[in-house]
């Protein structure tokens, strides 16, 4: 009763003859000879299960299950699954009476315990019916790729935790500038829900007027070309939105450019912040052109950063030109005696936070003239001086 009947049963009993004089006229001995031989030498471990009344019995199990370093099947052939299911958390029992009744290929993955040696793998199994009483059960180790995959997906969720709660925008695209995927913080930047962009043009982000230029963008990313850059996107209320966006293409397997990858900063304040100084430079400079003093920037230890020449009055016939003072100290161009002096206001405007007024007479273009000094400290380490006459 602990097997087959009919060829299943010579199957399991006999080997195959490989004598070619003794021909085989038996067609269910022939079938159950190659059935035998193909059991046995099947890749994985495998076992066959027979009914036995309301259990199924262990009746045989192939070389690949014999030679596992962590099996006793040997001990086991005759006992019931009732039985060796015990302390494990798959019914096998019922899945082997599914399979045998409706005939049907089942699969599973379990945790399975390896009896009488404390050793627990992570198995791939597939129930193959034979008949509505046999049942061929094949086994798949998975343990080590099952580890591999969820450590996989635990440096996946890492990751994506950190991509999605980034400071800085990630966008990135496919071959055809389509976005694949968004992070928050770009949604954020940009008045959308990061899935609301998935799936649109990238294009469609970007103003009509700058279409041309991310065009070309697009083309250098094709051609493999890393580059970072400013820019401006729009936003969903139409606004535009400055960015600096470091973008590299991204590889398929065969190494050909398969799309980009952008990481994006929000820098609109810092383009307001410098809109705002080239105004405020621009008005300066238009003050500075109708002050008729001359204007120097000098360091605590005298070097000159900056010098506003009028366009009339005796500062214009400077000995040199501006970008000539530039970098130079003031021991390089003045009298030893002079300097000093310099220096002496320098200091004390900075360590006062008064202004400090000299006067002395000097040359300019030939002519002498009566000059008077303004030190003013600004900042730690420079002073402006404006002189007039």
């Amino acid at each position: 009763r602990l097997v087959p009947q009919g060829a299943l049963s010579y199957a399991m009993s006999a080997r195959p003859n490989t004598d070619a004089s003794q021909p085989q006229t038996d067609i269910a001995l022939f079938d159950a000879q190659l059935f035998r031989v193909h059991f046995d030498n099947l890749p994985g471990p495998a076992y066959m299960w027979q009914r036995d009344g309301n259990d199924f019995l262990l009746i045989a199990h192939n070389q690949a299950a014999a030679q596992l370093p962590f099996s006793r099947i040997g001990k086991f052939i005759g006992m019931g699954a009732r039985t060796l299911q015990a302390g494990c958390d798959h019914d096998m029992l019922a899945d082997l009476e599914t399979c045998a009744r409706t005939g049907a290929v089942l699969h599973r993955t379990v945790e399975h315990p390896y009896l009488e040696t404390g050793t627990v793998r992570r198995l791939a199994i597939s129930l193959v019916p034979v008949s509505t009483d046999i049942v061929v059960l094949h086994t798949d180790d998975i343990t080590e790729r099952a580890q591999t995959e969820a450590a996989l997906r635990e440096s996946e969720h890492k990751y994506r935790t950190i991509v999605d709660t980034a400071h800085e925008g990630v966008l990135a695209v496919d071959h055809d500038g389509v976005v694949t995927y968004a992070n928050h913080r770009i949604g954020e930047m940009l008045g959308y829900e990061p899935m609301e962009l998935v799936g649109r043009l990238i294009f469609d982000l970007v103003d009509e007027s700058m279409h041309a230029e991310a065009q070309s963008m697009r083309k250098r990313r094709v051609a493999g070309v890393k580059e970072q850059f400013d820019f401006r996107l729009r936003h969903r209320s139409g606004a535009n939105v400055w960015v600096s966006i470091a973008a590299s293409p991204l590889f398929d397997a065969s190494g050909n450019v398969a799309g980009a990858i952008h990481m994006v900063s929000d820098i609109s304040e810092r383009k307001r912040a410098e809109q705002a100084l080239q105004g405020s430079e621009a008005k300066f400079r238009a003050l500075l052109q109708t002050i008729p003093d001359l204007i120097i920037r000098v360091t605590a230890d005298g070097r000159y950063l900056d010098i506003h020449c009028p366009e009339t009055g005796p500062f214009m016939s400077l000995p040199y030109t501006a970008s000539e003072y530039i970098g130079k100290n003031v021991t390089d161009f003045n009298p030893p005696e002079f300097a000093r002096d310099h220096e002496r206001y320098r200091r004390k405007a900075l360590e006062t936070g008064q202004v400090q007024l000299w006067e002395y007479a000097r040359d300019f273009g030939g002519e002498l003239h009566h000059v008077e000094a303004r030190f003013v400290g600004a900042g730690p380490d420079e002073v402006v001086i404006t002189l007039g006459h």
